[in-house]
């Protein structure tokens, strides 16, 4: 999952899995709190999912369906 700043949009940093994190924008001093967790993934990351086998959403969960 990519984080960027939420006041101006610049990259900072990148996360795989679950974190906690405060990142201070090195570009506006914005003080971002992130709070990631494993349910949190990335549209990208769902299509490269459902390519392979088929999946549907259930109670915002992503299931393998036979």
């Amino acid at each position: 999952m990519k984080l960027r700043c939420t006041k101006c949009g610049k990259l900072l940093g990148k996360i795989d899995g679950t974190a906690d994190a405060e990142i201070k924008c090195p570009r506006c001093d914005t003080m971002n709190k992130y709070s990631i967790k494993p349910t949190d993934i990335n549209k990208e990351d769902v299509e490269e999912l459902m390519k392979p086998r088929s999946y549907k959403r259930v109670n915002g969960a992503l299931r393998e369906t036979r």
